[in-house]
């Protein structure tokens, strides 16, 4: 899975509501795990996947770019 919340409203617990929201349909789909890839350098976007007892599984170095430069991403997974 991969999501997006827009700068104004980071902090809001919107990035919460999506994974809690996306879990919910995971489950309900029986789809058994999931996977989350985020910028590695991305504390928030940890910070929203913890609560839900994702674990870190790796990270893949230099493997996505926004408008600036290159991030390493690492991958974060939970049986469902």
């Amino acid at each position: 899975m991969s999501y997006y919340v827009a700068s104004d409203a980071r902090g809001s617990g919107v990035g919460s509501h999506l994974v809690q929201a996306l879990l919910e349909q995971s489950r309900i789909l029986s789809l058994g795990l999931m996977v989350a890839y985020i910028f590695d350098d991305n504390l928030a976007s940890r910070h929203v996947l913890e609560p839900f007892a994702f674990e870190y599984g790796g990270c893949l170095p230099a493997a996505a770019r926004d408008s600036r430069r290159m991030h390493d991403v690492s991958y974060w997974y939970l049986s469902l």
